[in-house]
C-alpha cells in the first residue's frame, strides 16, 4: 500500500511538474519580445506564468535555456505534423494530395495569432551572439528540414513525382514558410505552400491536383 501511495504521489508531482513547464513556455515568448532575451528577467518571466522563482529554477537552470526549450517546442510541433500526421493519413487510404493540404495549412496557423515570429527574431539576435543559441537554431533548422525530407520521401514513395531531388524541395519548402512566418496572422489557406507544390509535384492522375478550398 506505501508504494501504492508513493508512487500516485510521484506522478502527481510529475504532471504538477510538466504543467508548470507548459505554462513557464507558454508565458515567457511574450516577454521575451518585450524585453529581449538578454534583457528579460527571470522574475519578469514567472510574474507573466504566475509562478515564483523557485518553480522557475526546478526547470530551467536559466532564461536562456527557457529560450531554447521554447524554440526546441515549435519545431516539436512542426515536426510532428510533417512526419506522424503525414504517415498516419497515408496508412488510413487518405488521397496524397489530400493529406498534404491539410498539413500545409496546419503548419501555416501554428505560428498565427502568437509571438513567435518575434520570438525567433530574438533567438536568431541571440545566435549572433551566443555558441550554445546559434547550436539550438541550427540543429531546429536540421530536425526541420530533415522532417519535410521524410514526408516528401513518402508522398514519392506514394507516387507523386518530384521535379526537385527531395532535399532541394525540402530546403524550398522550409525557406518559403520562413518567410511567410514573419507574417503576422497571415490568413490560413493563403499559404505559398500550395503553389510551391503544385509547381515542383506531380500528383497521380488517381488523386489530382491538391484540392482547393
Amino acid at each position: 500500500m506505501h508504494d501504492a501511495w508513493a508512487d500516485a504521489a510521484t506522478e502527481v508531482a510529475k504532471r504538477s511538474r510538466t504543467q508548470t513547464r507548459r505554462r513557464l513556455i507558454e508565458a515567457a515568448p511574450r516577454v521575451f519580445v518585450e524585453r529581449g532575451i538578454g534583457g528579460a528577467s527571470v522574475a519578469q518571466i514567472c510574474s507573466a506564468a504566475g509562478f515564483t522563482r523557485g518553480a522557475f529554477y526546478s526547470n530551467f537552470e536559466s532564461k536562456e535555456e527557457l529560450a531554447a526549450a521554447i524554440y526546441v517546442d515549435h519545431v516539436d510541433g512542426l515536426v510532428e505534423l510533417l512526419s506522424h500526421r503525414v504517415v498516419e493519413q497515408l496508412e488510413s487510404g487518405m488521397a496524397i494530395g489530400t493529406i498534404l493540404r491539410e498539413v500545409f495549412d496546419a503548419i501555416a496557423g501554428v505560428s498565427n495569432g502568437s509571438d513567435w515570429h518575434l520570438f525567433r527574431l530574438e533567438m536568431h539576435l541571440a545566435s549572433r551572439r551566443s555558441e550554445q543559441m546559434r547550436r539550438v537554431v541550427e540543429d531546429q533548422y536540421e530536425r526541420l528540414l530533415g522532417a519535410a525530407e521524410e514526408a516528401l520521401g513518402h508522398a514519392q514513395a506514394h507516387g507523386v513525382r518530384l521535379q526537385l531531388p527531395v532535399d532541394v524541395l525540402a530546403r524550398l519548402f522550409v525557406a518559403v514558410r520562413d518567410g511567410e512566418e514573419m507574417r503576422v496572422q497571415a490568413p490560413v489557406g493563403d499559404s505559398l505552400l500550395h503553389p510551391v507544390w503544385d509547381a515542383f509535384t506531380i500528383i497521380p492522375s488517381d488523386d489530382q491536383r491538391m484540392p482547393r478550398a
